[in-house]
């Protein structure tokens, strides 16, 4: 058995010299904190690599040794009150798992059903790629690269999705950000956690009436509220909580949609206080959007993608029949207990294609 490292003490750029194997010597203890919505998806899928997904909640930790010797030992700390795995979770071999290039570790398993949500709003699936290195004042220095395309829905209803790659939509992104040095004085915060006003208020909303199956992995002030990080097991159970957050008058923005990873969804929602002037419209995650329109479209009208917008969200259709764009609307808002409103915005029939494209502009209660 390997054993773990202790902490970094009076860490030096010596340290970080390459190994015989001519991997950077990436070991120590670092810290998992918010690194913004788009970099907390990439370190999702960084952990998976390094099969360390118990560190992904907010005040975990992640210990790395060895990886300069050919073997590369990966322990965990999850969340603000969980200790140091006593052996590793997972030891990943040079050749194998990882190979080194350019003075970074490179993960050799690809994560797969990797997602990005671009800033005009498109949505991407693809696969995304992890290297390591150690940073001039000691951080673990982390590099996702994301290869995919934009997907076309062939079919769609409730859990089964059939999709293929758009064509011409191929993109490569990277994502760049760094772990700091974990010290003692994280463990003596996790070992007395203070919680703020608006931490404490925000619990005692999310009673476990409005929870249900939803888990708490993490609550920090954030703006006019509070940042929620939240673990839901079927996409039923994100359905039933978001309908109680509405039915019990609590306010939310969504800050990251829910995402399928570590056989669960993980969500962010900005639970605004009792009576606080929300600085932007309060409305459900495109997911759930996603998740009634599948329950309430007709067979023929799949959904190529979601986007919100100002005045709600901007759903496009593939049609794949005659069906006409007012006997869509009208079967949606028939059944719907959530939308109130669809308005064509453009419908186009691409060339060469045999399904006529449409854009909607959604509107909730």
């Amino acid at each position: 058995m390997v054993a773990l490292l202790p902490a970094i003490v009076g860490w030096s750029p010596v340290a970080s010299a390459v190994g015989a194997s001519g991997c950077p010597d990436v070991s120590g203890r670092y810290s998992v904190k918010g690194t913004g919505d788009r970099n907390w998806t990439a370190l999702t899928e960084a952990l998976a690599a390094l099969h360390a997904t118990e560190a992904g909640y907010l005040d975990s930790g992640i210990e790395l040794s060895g990886a300069a010797d050919g073997k590369l030992s990966v322990g965990t700390k999850s969340g603000r009150l969980g200790h140091w795995s006593t052996r590793p979770d997972a030891v990943l071999r040079a050749g194998t798992d990882f190979e080194c290039q350019n003075g970074r570790l490179v993960l050799s398993a690809p994560v797969a059903k990797a997602t990005r949500k671009t800033d005009e709003g498109k949505w991407y699936e693809g696969v995304a790629t992890a290297s390591l290195s150690r940073g001039a004042n000691g951080e673990l220095s982390i590099s996702v690269r994301f290869t995919g395309s934009e997907r076309i829905s062939l079919y769609s209803y409730d859990s089964a999705n059939v999709s293929i790659p758009k064509p011409g939509t191929r993109n490569t992104l990277t994502d760049s950000f760094s772990l700091p040095v974990y010290s003692d004085t994280d463990s003596l915060a996790s070992s007395q956690p203070v919680i703020s006003g608006i931490e404490r208020d925000t619990r005692q909303r999310l009673a476990p009436e409005v929870l249900g199956n939803v888990a708490i992995n993490g609550l920090q002030p954030s703006g006019d509220g509070a940042l929620a990080m939240l673990t839901v097991a079927r996409s039923d159970d994100v359905v039933a909580f978001e309908d109680r957050l509405r039915a019990a008058g609590i306010r939310y923005e969504t800050r990251a949609e829910p995402s399928w990873w570590n056989n669960a969804y993980h969500m962010e929602l900005l639970i605004r206080p009792s009576g606080a002037i929300a600085t932007s419209p309060a409305r459900p995650s495109a997911f759930r959007i996603e998740q009634e329109l599948q329950r309430t479209l007709p067979g023929a009208a799949v959904i190529d993608k979601i986007v919100a917008s100002k005045n709600g969200y901007v759903v496009t259709l593939n049609i794949h029949d005659s069906t006409s764009i007012a006997d869509i609307v009208r079967r949606v808002e028939l059944n719907s207990t959530l939308i109130t409103e669809m308005d064509l915005v453009d419908e186009a029939i691409p060339a060469g294609a045999r399904i006529r494209v449409a854009r909607l502009q959604v509107r909730v209660d």
